[in-house]
C-alpha cells in the first residue's frame, strides 16, 4: 500500500499534495510464505482430481455451470476455473470466483502469462 501520509488521513485534497512517496507496506516473509502453503495444498487437491474441486465447488453452492468460460487474451487457449484459481487461492473461493466472473478483466494462460 502506498501512502501520502497524514495529508489521506485528514482528507485533504490529493491534487494538493506534493507527489513524493512517504512509505511503501510490502507483503511480509511470513505471509507471504502462508500464501504459499495455501497454494500448494490447494495445488495438490485439485492435481489430484479436478473433479473432486467440481464436487467442493458445487458443496458451498457454486454451480460450476454457471462460471464464465475463459480464454487466454494472447493465445486463446481456454482456461478452467481450476487453473486460475490454483495460482490465485490465497484470495480464497469467494473472492476468486468474483474476480473470475468479472468480464471486464483480460486473463492469460500460465504459459502466456510467464512470458509477460
Amino acid at each position: 500500500m502506498i501512502e501520502y501520509g497524514k495529508e489521506i488521513i485528514k482528507r485533504i485534497k490529493l491534487e494538493h499534495i506534493p507527489n513524493k512517496l512517504l512509505s511503501i507496506q510490502i507483503t511480509p516473509e511470513s505471509l507471504w510464505n502462508k500464501q504459499q502453503e495455501i497454494v500448494k495444498i490447494w495445488k495438490n487437491f485439485i492435481t489430484k482430481d479436478e473433479n473432486h474441486f467440481i464436487t467442493l465447488l458445487e458443496n458451498i453452492g457454486v454451480d460450476s455451470k454457471s462460471l464464465i468460460t475463459r480464454k487466454c487474451h494472447i493465445c486463446r487457449r481456454e482456461i478452467r476455473f481450476s487453473e486460475f484459481f490454483k495460482i490465485n487461492s490465497p484470495l480464497g473461493i469467494g473472492k476468486s470466483i468474483n474476480i473470475w466472473q468479472n468480464e471486464n478483466i483480460d486473463f492469460y494462460c500460465i504459459d502466456c502469462g510467464k512470458s509477460n
